[in-house]
């Protein structure tokens, strides 16, 4: 897996990336989501900013229009193509058990580290906070980024998702922002219930040695 895809732009004045995804008309409603809501999780999870443009008459595709750091649009652009790639929950549907779901995804081998934090302390505090067994597989010589296997409920590994990139993007962990963000989690998590269970589909990957705290 590359950082980011290989469409990226980057603007040299402002060092932003963007993105241009093109989705079927049909699928579109999935990467948006109920009320929004799906386009609400994308962004809390990755800061970047996704425009999706209106339906142009005579075409069957829609486009979405990605921009933020390389990271955030690599990652907000896997996250709208999983989600236009996973059919909803049509109303009826079986919910799969809760806890059988498992959200994999590829972090920057830089920022493995921050995940972790020192002897496994980001990954305890991960996993107290919000219930999902975080994994980070060992580094693969010549490979750029380490995958992140989260386990848990929808709900959990949401929580989990929001305070891996927290940990990614804070140098340094400052005592008195918990509070805040426990409110932004909690609006995290009611945003992003629907998209979780998108993601039951798949994600299945063979258990690998590594490092897991947890149970």
């Amino acid at each position: 897996g590359m950082a980011a895809p290989p469409q990226a732009t980057m603007d040299p004045t402002t060092g932003q990336f963007k993105v241009t995804r093109v989705v079927p008309e049909e699928h579109i409603g999935r990467v948006i989501g109920k009320r929004g809501q799906n386009l609400v999780h994308i962004r809390t999870v990755t800061n970047a900013k996704i425009q999706v443009h209106g339906a142009v008459e005579g075409q069957p595709t829609r486009t979405v229009e990605i921009s933020g750091s390389q990271e955030q649009v690599a990652l907000a652009s896997q996250m709208v193509m999983h989600s236009a790639a996973s059919p909803s929950d049509g109303g009826g549907a079986a919910q799969p058990a809760p806890g059988s779901t498992k959200w994999s995804m590829q972090v920057d081998a830089q920022y493995a580290g921050r995940i972790i934090g020192r002897q496994g302390a980001n990954l305890k505090h991960i996993r107290m906070h919000s219930g999902a067994t975080v994994f980070v597989h060992p580094p693969v010589e010549g490979q750029p980024t380490r995958q992140v296997d989260i386990s848990g409920t929808a709900d959990q590994i949401s929580l989990a998702t929001h305070y891996v990139h927290q940990f990614m993007h804070m140098l340094t962990h400052g005592a008195g922002a918990g509070q805040q963000q426990q409110q932004q989690h909690q609006q995290a998590v009611a945003q992003s219930a629907a998209y979780a269970a998108q993601m039951q589909q798949g994600h299945m990957g063979m258990p690998q040695q590594g490092h897991e705290w947890g149970r």
